[in-house]
């Protein structure tokens, strides 16, 4: 399971507030067949490298990677992308030692140690860099490699390393962390390196100005150098050394000054099994495991957040998983239901009875085609204004694959009370609504029966609570217009409720209500 965490506890520029997703909350992003070997990320893109080929051996022609993206179709609401499957970047070679892997202001970022080429020393340290024609070298500082060649090894045709190596994103490059061979107590000795890949160009290999301070700590506990993690968040380098109990100790210092490390937190109840992450976004470290001491099969996961800067634990405790179902979904379901119901409960609604309706003189039913112009001129309009209401393109609206989401079910639902309010307004007053102007005709009031001596029998517009309801019913229930041009009567159920009917100038004619 691939998880993300949004980012936390934004504030909005436009209503002061806080956006995005609460402390210790994750996403389901993805489902993938294999576990990757290593993962990097460059915004909301995230990149893993797969290096089995199903039979423990590495893949012939590279080690695959793969690419995600997060993307957010609403406030707080995400999406991966692409959603069936991930995108195939170029392949990283299948020969060598991956010794770390993570994205960068360049591009994604390899280093390997241990190639296995025909001309390759077995020793030599590699760094690549992903460019868009593939992956390029990039020259390490000759200190690193003197460091690295004491400590490889081959093993049984395959390279390994008793040093510790970990590469992380900084703002202008990378930092690459090393760590030799030490015991369970001893003071960390190691260094940082730092490439500096501002003013490199973009489409072509990029060049670094490396510097290199030493990493030297002196950890309080017994803790094995496998239990030590490195990354960067905010603008600090960070380590976090795990001791017996599950307690993880988070050091930071800052990239611009190599003062002192400095411990800034404790996390409890970690697994030795565990991952430290930068989350820049809010300035956070962020520690994941398997919750300690968890039965066989169990699936909870915990996650701590410190602050980089101040060491405050801002969350510490179970991983909530949000729900796949948001509430768009939950919006659009309901919406959905509602039209269900009402279509149901409008068409087994029993008319008062079968009288015929007297049409005024000079009037006679619209033909479908002029009420469908006069319905679509009307609806055109108010999607404009609703788009213009909520800033939603209205290319974007028509897109029918978008309608699930928060922004265009705002707009669908501000667009159908214009129709309601618009319809109801103009044509209680004028008899007639804009598209209806265009198409020429209008809404009538029709009556029971023959009128009474005294009585007028000109056409008039519907009372106010006829069109009300005949507006009410036509918009809010789509279909029930829909099903009106079909109908023999020429009005739909609507108009049939509302005791209303469409008409144009011409010779009147008597219309009776159907069976209901």
């Amino acid at each position: 399971m691939v998880l993300h965490l949004p980012p936390r506890g934004l504030i909005s520029d436009v209503t002061g507030r806080g956006q995005g997703s609460p402390a210790g909350e994750g996403r389901l992003a993805a489902s993938i067949g294999s576990m990757p070997v290593a993962m990097g990320s460059i915004g909301a893109e995230v990149a893993m490298v797969f290096s089995d080929t199903g039979a423990g051996m590495p893949a012939l022609n590279g080690r695959p990677v793969l690419s995600l993206s997060a993307t957010e179709v609403e406030p707080g609401v995400w999406r991966a992308l692409p959603g069936q499957r991930m995108d195939p970047l170029p392949s990283l070679r299948a020969d060598g030692l991956l010794l770390g892997f993570t994205g960068s202001p360049v591009g994604y970022v390899a280093m390997f140690q241990g190639l296995a080429g025909k001309d390759e020393n077995p020793a030599t340290l590699v760094l690549e860099v992903l460019r868009s024609d593939g992956w390029v070298g990039v020259p390490l500082p000759a200190e690193a490699q003197t460091l690295a060649t004491p400590h490889l090894s081959v093993e049984g045709g395959k390279p390994t390393t008793s040093a510790f190596w970990h590469i992380a994103a900084t703002d202008r490059g990378i930092a690459v962390f090393f760590i030799p061979p030490r015991k369970a107590g001893d003071p960390v000795a190691g260094s940082v390196f730092l490439a500096d890949f501002e003013g490199s160009p973009k489409d072509t290999a990029p060049s670094a100005t490396w510097s290199r301070r030493d990493l030297t700590l002196a950890l309080p506990e017994a803790v094995p150098t496998d239990q030590i993690r490195a990354t960067t968040a905010a603008d600090h380098l960070v380590l976090t050394a795990l001791a017996p109990g599950g307690k993880v100790t988070v050091y930071t210092q800052p990239l611009a000054t190599p003062t002192a490390w400095r411990a800034v937190a404790t996390v409890q109840n970690v697994a030795a099994d565990h991952v430290v992450l930068g989350m820049d976004g809010v300035g956070r470290i962020g520690v994941a495991s398997a919750a300690k001491g968890r039965e066989p099969g169990g699936q909870d996961l915990r996650v701590s957040e410190v602050s980089a800067r101040t060491g405050a634990v801002v969350y510490e405790g179970e991983l909530q998983v949000a729900s796949p179902i948001t509430t768009s979904d939950y919006r659009f379901m309901g919406i959905a239901m509602a039209w269900v119901l009402g279509l149901v409960v409008v068409f087994l609604w029993r008319m008062p009875s079968k009288e015929a309706l007297h049409m005024p003189p000079g009037v006679s039913i619209a033909e479908p085609g002029r009420r469908m112009i006069a319905s679509l001129v009307d609806a055109g309009v108010a999607v404009v204004i609703a788009c213009r209401v909520t800033g939603l393109p209205v290319m974007e609206f028509l897109n029918s694959g978008v309608w699930a989401n928060g922004p265009a079910q705002n707009t669908l639902l501000i667009a159908i009370g214009i129709l309601i309010v618009a319809g109801t307004v103009l044509e209680s007053l004028f008899g007639r609504s804009l598209g209806k102007l265009m198409a020429g005709c209008g809404v009538v009031e029709m009556s029971r029966g023959v009128p009474k001596k005294g009585e007028t029998d000109e056409p008039r517009s519907p009372v106010l609570w006829r069109s009300a309801v005949r507006n009410l019913v036509k918009w809010g229930l789509p279909p029930v217009a829909l099903f009106g041009l079909l109908d023999p009567a020429g009005r739909h159920r609507a108009d049939q409720l509302a005791g209303t009917a469409v008409v144009v100038e011409g010779e009147d004619e008597e219309v009776e209500e159907p069976e209901a």
